[in-house]
């Protein structure tokens, strides 16, 4: 018989008989906190990825910019080959190179009344330009701007009209000096006879007005011009800067940072390069040899050059025409030869070797270096002094 049927005291009651695996707690509509265990997992923390350290990565990483660097300047021929083409070197900047425009009104203010009208004619005296106050009593302006005058006078910056006297003018440098008196003038200081740099700045500073003064600021572009400033013979050893002269701003001043006196301004007669000056280099030797004799004097060895500059990478000065008794004559210089340079400087074309014979003066010795039939010759000339009479023929003549 059955154990159910027996009805023993053993026997399981339905309720308790196992049914199958328990219920899912979720099936049921509330779980007991101790049935949570059993069905929700415990995340557990990924393993750590074996990463290398940050400073190898650094230096790995410098390592590579090097190679690429190396690579870089081989391709461009930096490094490797001499016959690449080299690396341009950097652009170094002078401190008083870039145009701080501030400065030119600042130089203006100290140059200004340094800088006056000169007025010239006959019974009835008009402006021509300006002039420079460089001693208490001189004054210093350009010779053509005198060119024909029967009476000079100048008016300063607070209107005083002084009557001046004409110590001299040189027509080779288109250099004037005025002699005033009473005037209680301020002097503008002249500043040093070494050249102006190319790129270096500089202020100009006129008056044509009376109490008005005009002001320009630039750089120097250039030196050794040569040309015709009006007085018949070809200037020679002008700067030329980027600033617009007219042709009444001539004898005005060209200052440099320092507010010193660089040069006169002035300007050509015909078509030609603006923005002229004459170095100051050249001012201080007029002016000196006017005061002491009343004179001037310049080197001159007696040849005409081509205006072209010689047909060579170099260029160079090739003579044309050697005058006959002059000191190129008789130093053995001859048409076509080629001075390549003169007094140690090299020369390029006819402007630089007439700026470096006029420099001079009389009886001074002058080294000169000159190329005939593929040869180099070296040969040293005793200069004379110009003939104003033959310079006027041959304005260019060195």
């Amino acid at each position: 018989m059955p154990a159910e049927e027996a009805g023993g005291d053993d026997a399981p009651e339905p309720d308790d008989a196992s049914g199958g695996p328990p219920p899912n707690p979720l099936d049921r509509p509330w779980v007991h906190p101790s049935e949570l265990s059993s069905f929700v997992s415990t995340p557990t923390a990924p393993p750590r990825e074996t990463r290398p350290r940050e400073w190898s990565i650094g230096i790995g990483s410098a390592v590579a910019a090097v190679i690429a660097t190396v690579l870089v300047l081989v391709a461009f021929g930096a490094l490797g080959g001499r016959h690449r083409s080299p690396l341009p070197p950097p652009v170094v900047t002078h401190p008083d190179d870039p145009i701080d425009y501030s400065v030119a009104e600042r130089v203006a203010t100290v140059v200004a009344p340094s800088v006056v009208v000169v007025r010239a004619g006959g019974s009835t005296t008009k402006p021509v330009g300006s002039g420079i106050v460089v001693r208490s009593d001189r004054i210093v302006t350009t010779a053509h701007d005198l060119s024909g005058a029967t009476n000079v006078d100048v008016v300063t910056r607070t209107g005083a009209v002084l009557p001046a006297k004409v110590v001299g003018a040189d027509a080779e440098t288109d250099v004037a000096l005025l002699a005033v008196t009473g005037g209680d003038l301020q002097l503008a200081p002249l500043g040093s006879p070494n050249g102006l740099r190319v790129g270096q700045t500089v202020v100009a500073v006129t008056a044509t007005r009376g109490g008005y003064y005009q002001v320009g600021i630039d750089v120097v572009s250039d030196n050794n011009i040569l040309v015709d400033t009006g007085t018949g013979i070809d200037v020679a050893g002008l700067v030329e800067t980027g600033l617009r002269v007219t042709p009444d701003m001539a004898g005005g001043a060209l200052v440099d940072r320092n507010a010193t006196v660089v040069g006169i301004l002035t300007h050509p007669a015909a078509a030609g390069p603006d923005g002229l000056a004459i170095p100051v280099s050249i001012v201080r030797d007029v002016v000196d040899q006017l005061e002491s004799s009343g004179k001037v004097a310049h080197g001159w060895i007696g040849v005409i050059c081509t205006a072209d500059d010689a047909d060579r990478p170099q260029g160079g000065a090739q003579i044309q025409v050697v005058m006959d008794g002059s000191p190129a004559k008789k130093a053995g210089l001859a048409a076509g030869d080629v001075v390549v340079r003169a007094g140690g400087e090299a020369i390029g074309g006819r402007p630089d070797l007439v700026s470096v014979v006029r420099t001079l003066r009389p009886d001074d010795p002058l080294d000169l270096q000159y190329v005939r039939g593929g040869h180099t010759h070296n040969v040293t000339v005793t200069v004379g002094a110009g003939d104003l009479r033959l310079l006027g023929a041959w304005p260019a003549m060195g």
